[in-house]
C-alpha cells in the first residue's frame, strides 16, 4: 500500500509480473544531497556561461525547467512568436515580471511546439508531487545538462560531498 496517499504511483512503479504497485519512498538523503550539490554547482558556476544565476535557488529553477519539468502559467495570456515587434516583447517581459511577483516563484519563458513563447514555472520536487523514480530521472537529466554546459560533474561533487560530510556514527551518507 502506498505510504503517501496524496500521490498516485507512476506506471514505472508497477511490477511487470504481478501488476502490484512497487512503492519506493522518497529518499530524504538523496533529496538533501541534490540540493547541497546544486549549492556547490552555484558556487563554482562559470561566469562566462550564458546562464547567469543569482542564487542557488535560481539555478535550481532554471535547471529544472531546462530538464523539461515545468508547467505553463494558465492565467498568463501573454505570448509572442518569433516575428513579434519590440513592443510585444516588452509587454511580454512586463507580464513575466508581474507573474513572478504574483506567484512568488521563478517564472521563465519557454518556446512551445506552436512557435509561441509562453510563461512557465518549474515543477515542485517535493515528495508530494514527485515520486522517487521521477526525482532520479530529473536529477540525472540536470546533471547531464550541467556537465554538457559547464563541464561541472555533479557525480564528482556528490563524491566530494560524501567525503566531507561524515555522519555522527562516522559513516558517509548514502544517496
Amino acid at each position: 500500500m502506498d505510504r503517501n496517499p496524496r500521490r498516485t504511483p507512476s506506471p514505472d512503479e508497477e511490477c511487470p509480473h504481478c501488476g502490484h504497485w512497487i512503492i519506493r519512498p522518497r529518499s530524504l538523503i538523496h533529496h538533501n544531497v541534490f540540493f547541497a550539490v546544486l549549492a556547490q554547482m552555484f558556487e563554482s558556476w562559470p561566469e562566462a556561461n550564458f546562464i547567469r544565476p543569482v542564487s542557488a535557488e535560481h539555478l535550481r529553477a532554471v535547471l529544472i525547467c531546462r530538464a523539461g519539468e515545468y508547467m505553463p502559467i494558465d492565467e498568463a495570456t501573454s505570448a509572442y512568436d518569433a516575428h513579434a515587434c519590440e513592443e510585444e516583447r516588452q509587454l511580454f517581459a512586463a507580464d513575466l515580471i508581474e507573474a513572478a511577483r504574483k506567484k512568488k516563484r521563478f517564472v521563465f519563458r519557454q518556446r512551445f511546439n506552436d512557435g509561441l513563447w509562453r510563461m512557465v514555472t518549474p515543477v515542485s520536487m517535493s515528495e508530494e508531487v514527485m515520486h522517487q523514480a521521477r526525482f532520479r530521472e530529473v536529477f540525472e537529466r540536470i546533471f547531464a545538462d550541467v556537465k554538457a554546459m559547464t563541464g561541472i560533474d555533479g557525480h564528482e561533487l556528490i563524491k566530494d560531498f560524501k567525503r566531507k560530510s561524515v555522519m555522527k556514527d562516522g559513516r558517509a551518507p548514502q544517496a
